[in-house]
């Protein structure tokens, strides 16, 4: 999710998204440049769902869990 919102963001020209994705795929799954420019649209889609997935259940968990509390006791884990 977070690589494909940053796809979807008017980069201007196809070098700068693909620097940006490049980037990103580094920073969340520790792939190289050459790794990267390596994967197909389809390799690249399944970790970033699979991230996605993962993040949208512990935010959904979270809020879950704040909720079940009493207002008084709400506070944000951290």
């Amino acid at each position: 999710m977070i690589v494909a919102q940053a796809a979807a963001r008017p980069a201007g020209t196809f070098a700068k998204a693909a620097v940006r994705l490049a980037g990103l795929s580094g920073v969340l799954f520790g792939w190289t440049p050459d790794a990267f420019w390596r994967v197909t649209p389809a390799e690249l889609r399944a970790p970033t769902e699979m991230l996605a997935g993962a993040l949208a259940g512990t935010l959904a968990g979270t809020l879950i869990g704040m909720r079940a509390r009493p207002p008084t006791a709400r506070r944000w884990p951290g």
